[in-house]
Parts: structure tokens; sequence; C-alpha cells
């Protein structure tokens, strides 16, 4: 899934495929353009900011260590659902895996509370959940939108027809030509930062 559309872009760049002259022999050029390599591009910049996409990933199993606290923590967030909560009696995660009722345990707070409280122990609990976004959030359309307009106007300026160059003596290798405070200033990298996941663990 990509986090903007080409109806998006082409709203705010305001630009047709003729501002590039021979470039583009029609509009589908300039629109598959788009589409297949400058809006992957621009995702591709959001997700390496934040560390994480915004996918959404169902039925995912993960396994923790157990901390012996009343709450824990999974790697990705946000959660949308635990389907399923197992815990292992044997620290190491080598023995029985219990099934624990979805009576005795809360997602709180992007934890997930447990009534009986969790083990210490390796790899010693089971999680089933689904986590991250079941749409894009409008702010990360707007900025991966933002970011395709900031490489056409880039483009137009130089008279590149591609924000890609393979260097010599890179063995083929790829670069982004555009420079990447061009394509990805700082005033947007701030609008991403409520999608920034830290977390701090407390003794």
């Amino acid at each position: 899934m990509t986090y903007c559309t080409i109806d998006l872009v082409k709203k705010f760049a305001q630009q047709s495929y003729d501002k590039w002259e021979t470039t583009f022999a029609n509009n589908a050029e300039y629109e598959a353009f788009i589409s297949t390599i400058l809006i992957p591009k621009a995702d591709e910049f959001i997700d390496n900011e934040v560390g994480h996409d915004f996918n959404q990933h169902l039925e995912q199993t993960e396994y923790l260590d157990g901390n012996g606290k009343f709450e824990i923590s999974p790697k990705h967030l946000p959660i949308l659902s635990v389907s399923k909560l197992y815990t292992n009696d044997d620290y190491m995660g080598k023995g029985t895996w219990t099934l624990e009722s979805a009576d005795d345990y809360v997602v709180y707070d992007e934890k997930i509370m447990f009534e009986d409280g969790f083990k210490k122990g390796w790899k010693n609990i089971k999680l089933i959940y689904s986590y991250g976004y079941a749409s894009v959030p409008e702010i990360v359309k707007t900025v991966s939108a933002q970011i395709v307009i900031n490489l056409l106007r880039y483009m137009i300026a130089m008279k590149m027809t591609s924000p890609f160059i393979t260097r010599p003596g890179t063995f083929g290798n790829v670069e982004l030509a555009v420079p990447e405070f061009e394509a990805f200033p700082l005033i947007l990298r701030r609008q991403l930062d409520p999608f920034r996941h830290v977390r701090f663990e407390t003794g």
C-alpha cells in the first residue's frame, strides 16, 4: 500500500506532463513515472525516518521475554488487536504453553496488562496480534505527496530526466541524484514526530 496517490500529487504540484517538454510522451507515462518511481521512494524516506511502515500487519506471532511485571510491550506498534496470549511454564520457553483467557488481560496504552503477571524468562511469552495502521494517516499522505513534488521540482529545475543516477565505478549501484535535504527537508520530518515509537524501560 502506497501512502499517497497520483491525484494527490497532481493536486498539490499543479504540473502536467508537458512541463517536462520531451521527457514524457503523454500523461500516462507521466503518471506511471510518479506511481512506480517517485511515490515508492517517498514512502521509503518516511519509513526510514520513523523506523516502521504504515501498513496493517494481521495475526503476527511474536515471542517476548517475561519481565516479572504485570505489563509487557510488543515490538511493533500501534497494537490493533490481540488474538491470543500464551505463557510458558519454563523460564526458557521450553515447557508447556498455556493459552490465557482473554478475560485475564487487556490492551492499555500500547501495553498488554496481564492480571497474573509475566514471569521472568527468555521467550516464554507468545503473542499473536495485529498491529500497524488500518489506513494511512492523513499527514503521512501529505508528507509523501510533498516529497514527490520536491523531487519533481528539483528535476525540472536541474533539467533531469530521472531522480536517480548510476555513478561510474559503483558496479551498477543506483543512487538518488536529488539531495535528500531538498527532497525531505526538516520541516517535513517534524510532521512525522507523533509516529516515532520510542520505548523507555524502567527497572
